[in-house]
Order: C-alpha cells, then sequence, then structure tokens
C-alpha cells in the first residue's frame, strides 16, 4: 500500500474557498494573521479564490489581496430573491462544492460554520479555521 503521505505529495489544485467574516477585523491582521500564514502552509499561490459576494470589509480586503498577487478570484451572490431563507446555504454549498482549501470563519453566535469546517475535513478538504477570536487553526481529522 502507497504511504498516506503520498498523497499530500501527489499535485493538488488549490482552490480556496472562503466562508463568513469578522468585522472587527483589519486589513493588516487579514493578511498578516490569516491569508499569509494560509498560503506559507500552501507552500504556493492558489488557482482560484471563491468567495460570497457581500459587501463587507473582509470582502473587500480578500478581493484587493487576490489582486495584488494576480489571483482570479470569483464571486457568488445569494439570491435572496427567488431561494428566501435558504440562498445563503444554497450559495455556501456551491463554495464547499468547488473549493479544495477552505478558510473558515467562526460565527457569533450560530455554529453553522462549525459544522460546516469538520464535515469539509471528513470529505479530505485542508480547513483553516479561525475562532471567535481570531486565532488561525489547521484542522485536521
Amino acid at each position: 500500500f502507497p504511504s498516506h503521505d503520498t498523497a499530500r505529495n501527489a499535485p493538488q489544485i488549490y482552490i480556496i474557498g472562503i466562508f463568513g467574516s469578522r468585522k472587527n477585523m483589519n486589513e493588516t491582521d487579514l493578511y498578516e494573521t490569516i491569508l499569509n500564514p494560509v498560503l506559507s502552509e500552501l507552500g504556493r499561490m492558489p488557482e482560484k479564490i471563491l468567495m460570497p459576494a457581500d459587501n463587507n470589509a473582509t470582502s473587500v480586503y480578500l478581493e484587493d489581496w487576490a489582486k495584488h498577487l494576480k489571483i482570479p478570484l470569483q464571486a457568488f451572490q445569494a439570491d435572496f430573491h427567488s431561494q428566501g431563507k435558504r440562498a445563503t446555504i444554497l450559495r455556501d454549498g456551491r463554495i464547499e462544492r468547488e473549493c479544495t482549501v477552505a478558510i473558515v470563519f467562526q460565527a457569533p453566535r450560530s455554529t453553522r460554520y462549525n459544522t460546516l469546517a469538520e464535515r469539509m475535513v471528513k470529505h479530505g478538504k485542508r480547513v483553516f479555521f479561525i475562532d471567535i477570536n481570531g486565532d488561525l487553526v489547521e484542522l485536521t481529522n
């Protein structure tokens, strides 16, 4: 049997999915405590970044960062008009299916993103989780 490490050393496509955001995080904190350490762990640039098309500070900083590094970025709208309350879940589901690496921000009043992060780890995706205090940890099975 091949060792477990061979799968980790095989060429991989890195498509980063972003889930959630952090209201109180400034641009420098996002770059220095999350994005740059994740890139360092991956060892190279991702092929693409997938993110919610939310008009918040985290999204704006992410877009600037991706443009600066010339990483293609795709933003997904939540279609509340036709999908109602399920729009966010459907949008996040699409990002979850298409990404190979996830950056997940813990939500302040919900465990939805905790559950999402655990499920993605079980499905073999690399998941970087940012807890409510802003600490970054890579989740493992």
